[in-house]
């Protein structure tokens, strides 16, 4: 038996979708910032890309076993 179910679960379903395409998005954006900046700034930036970019790992790890999970209801 799922914990919520009916339009909310499904409307829940959707977040992980909405923060993996946010974070291609800042991810893209940071990436342009540090070719544009100098080499003092960079540092901070390549912090904040790795940190987004793990982020994005566990979002899509995160899509993937709840699509699967879906499955195993239905």
């Amino acid at each position: 038996m799922p914990l919520i179910s009916g339009p909310l679960a499904f409307a829940l379903g959707f977040l992980p979708i909405i923060g993996f395409i946010l974070a291609i998005l800042i991810g893209i954006w940071l990436f342009k910032k540090i070719f544009r900046s100098d080499s003092s700034q960079t540092s901070k930036y390549k912090i904040l890309q790795i940190v987004i970019l793990m982020a994005l790992i566990t979002s899509l790890a995160y899509i993937v076993i709840n699509n699967r999970a879906m499955l195993w209801y239905m």
